[in-house]
């Protein structure tokens, strides 16, 4: 309730407290002794935890911050169960403590040893375990410092690792994991995953692979740390609980908390959160399977993949792809741009079955669309060099702003310093638009290309921008728009798309995937002290020689996984391709669809994999047919095909 900014009363906290104990959670973190001067919205701690009703194996920690904390919890009289903190961050231990690293883990190892001689239990967290607004990337070993003095001066669940502004992905997590438990015992450790990036629940998955079973939620994914930038929201608690529950998993609170769930999101969802912990005993027979039934569909010619089709498909082909960005509450949606000026949304369930939303006819063909940070507005980059806004909620549609010729992409940045969209066209310039007043008459700042942008990738803070030339340029987003480097790429012909990718540890963009007409694909570091970091291969070609040679086709798109950082590459040929591109390996190449896959895109869970099929114009208008004039949309479940392969 840390970050409301309206008071919640207290008769509306304890009534949320109980309601989540008659679903069958047994901790509840009801509230915390912290000084009113720093967070109004606990000036009601005594009362709370006093009033609540108490149930018989249900435990209900406070949280404090220091020894004055700990000294009001005491004289309380009411609190059994008390919860610390400290972070694996000096920058964030400054910011949120005041003291350096080593200062606040001294004061709260003090705070644990009171506690115990108070004959109170004593619950740990750490901030910043993954990585920090400030510093960066966490060195592992560092949290495992910390949690082993911790471990020794009492606390009883060692700690529960928090990622606190939600970067970590599977990769990292296992990574940390193992370093973690190399030297304590499995039960004695607890996770706690923001949701900032919707990897919160694979995350879950890999501590529950690792042998942890106590892990972090609040009731709609509400709440964060109130001096953590990027702390967006927590685990929503009726996620995990869906989610284990379908695993086969024993919580004690799935059925319970599905029954009433009603009841929290008539009133009390909007009124307050309270952190708890879901238990995870036993195992499940479908951990790591599904049952055949989901994103699959009969097989056909027009199928081969056994993939959902997605109905009420375009008319035309396929020019742009994207997924919903992750929002707590927020139902996945999809989003296509095609060559007959139509915009079209669906609504996407857990099975990957489709509904058809909304659409609009922009009056150009659409060669780009991207998501607004909120989910519920849409840019749209046309041929008829206009770029909109389509508010979904009102269904209006906005003029953005103009380029002088067809703009072929947008991005939405978001940095510290400012918010725009950019968007790069065949007038040669990035252009850069305020959306604060709408509609814009100039663009913000204008940079001027030696070339057309054919393609274009945004991943804060990196851009990467490819011209006609076959230079690629790359620009840092943080402040100002910068150049930073301007390389020709190693392909010969002309580039198709782009896709940045992240660092080993899955936090930084730190390189570009470039895919060309030339059935070839780029590995590019934008800083690397080794050429050979840099490579090129081979894809979409045909199998088997056609008169002593190999028939080449374009590489339409590429996607990278968001947590093994292996891509999928789409062509010409109609296949789709799985990679790892540090092994430098096939993972798979699927069947040939019945037509070029012109688009494709992975949901930020990681679990499926949107492509469209249609003509791509890669034969000229020779191989252009009525047959072939439309399109066809698929999901595709990716996760397991993806993965890295184990080295031996």
């Amino acid at each position: 309730m840390a970050l409301f900014q309206k008071i919640v009363p207290t008769e509306n906290k304890i009534s949320l407290i109980e309601r989540l104990v008659d679903c069958g959670l047994k901790c509840v973190e009801a509230t915390s002794f912290v000084s009113p001067k720093w967070i109004p919205q606990m000036a009601d701690h005594n009362e709370v935890i006093s009033r609540v009703r108490k149930r018989e194996g249900v435990s209900y920690p406070v949280l404090v911050p220091n020894m004055a904390g700990l000294n009001n919890a005491i004289k309380n009289g009411s609190v059994n169960e008390i919860a610390v903190f400290t972070a694996a961050s000096e920058s964030f231990s400054r910011k949120n403590t005041n003291c350096s690293m080593e200062e606040s883990n001294r004061r709260v190892q003090e705070v644990i040893k009171a506690a115990r001689s108070a004959q109170l239990t004593v619950r740990g967290y750490i901030s910043c375990v993954i990585a920090c607004p400030y510093d960066g990337v966490t060195n592992p070993t560092i949290v495992a410092k910390v949690t082993e003095s911790l471990l020794d001066a009492g606390c009883y669940e060692g700690m529960s690792l928090g990622d606190t502004i939600g970067v970590g992905s599977a990769g990292s997590v296992h990574r940390l994991l193992d370093c973690i438990l190399s030297n304590n015992p499995v039960e004695r450790i607890a996770v706690h995953f923001h949701d900032t990036y919707g990897q919160a629940l694979s995350n879950v998955l890999v501590a529950f692979d690792k042998g942890i079973r106590v892990a972090d939620s609040s009731i709609a994914g509400l709440g964060g740390c109130p001096y953590a930038k990027g702390a967006t929201g927590n685990l929503a608690t009726e996620d995990i609980v869906y989610m284990l529950d379908d695993l086969g998993v024993y919580t004690g609170s799935g059925a319970k908390y599905q029954n009433s769930k009603r009841l929290f999101f008539r009133g009390l969802v909007n009124l307050g959160v309270a952190l708890f912990r879901t238990f995870m005993f036993g195992t499940s027979g479908a951990f790591g399977s599904r049952p055949g039934n989901i994103f699959s569909s009969p097989a056909s010619t027009q199928n081969p993949l056994h993939d959902i089709e997605v109905p009420s498909p375009p008319d035309d082909t396929v020019q742009a792809l994207k997924f919903n960005p992750p929002i707590a509450g927020q139902p996945v949606f999809l989003v296509s741009g095609s060559w007959d000026s139509v915009i079209r949304v669906w609504q996407v369930n857990e099975t990957g079955q489709c509904e058809a939303k909304a659409q609009q006819n922009v009056g150009g063909p659409v060669l780009d669309v991207e998501w607004f940070e909120d989910g519920t507005k849409i840019f749209i980059a046309s041929a008829d060099k206009q770029v909109r806004l389509w508010d979904l909620a009102s269904n209006q549609m906005v003029v953005v702003g103009a380029h002088d010729e067809p703009i072929r992409t947008c991005h939405w940045v978001k940095s510290q310093n400012y918010s725009c969209l950019m968007t790069g066209s065949w007038d040669k310039t990035l252009r850069f638009w305020d959306m604060r007043q709408l509609p814009t008459q100039t663009s913000l700042a204008t940079i001027q290309l030696p070339d057309k942008v054919y393609c274009s990738d945004v991943l804060y803070p990196m851009g990467v921008v490819g011209l006609a030339n076959r230079h690629m340029k790359v620009y840092r987003l943080d402040s100002e728009p910068a150049e930073v480097k301007d390389v020709e790429t190693p392909l010969k012909f002309q580039s198709r798309c782009v896709a940045i990718f992240k660092d080993k540890s899955n936090v930084m963009p730190t390189g570009f995937a470039l895919g060309s007409i030339e059935g070839r694909v780029a590995i590019q570091y934008v800083e690397t002290t080794n050429p050979k970091d840099n490579f090129t291969f081979k894809c979409h070609r045909s199998p088997e020689l056609i008169n002593g040679y190999q028939e080449i086709y374009a590489v339409n798109d590429i996607a990278f996984h968001p947590n093994y950082g292996t891509l999928a590459t789409v062509g010409s040929d109609g296949r789709i391709s799985f990679w790892d591109k540090d092994a430098r390996t096939k993972l798979k190449t699927s069947e040939p669809m019945p037509a070029p896959v012109t688009r494709a895109v992975i949901h930020s869970s990681g679990q499926m994999l949107a492509y469209a099929i249609g003509y791509d114009w890669s034969k000229g208008h020779e191989g252009f047919s009525a047959a072939n004039a439309g399109s066809k949309i698929f999901l595709h479940a990716c996760d397991e095909e993806m993965k890295p392969k184990q080295k031996k």
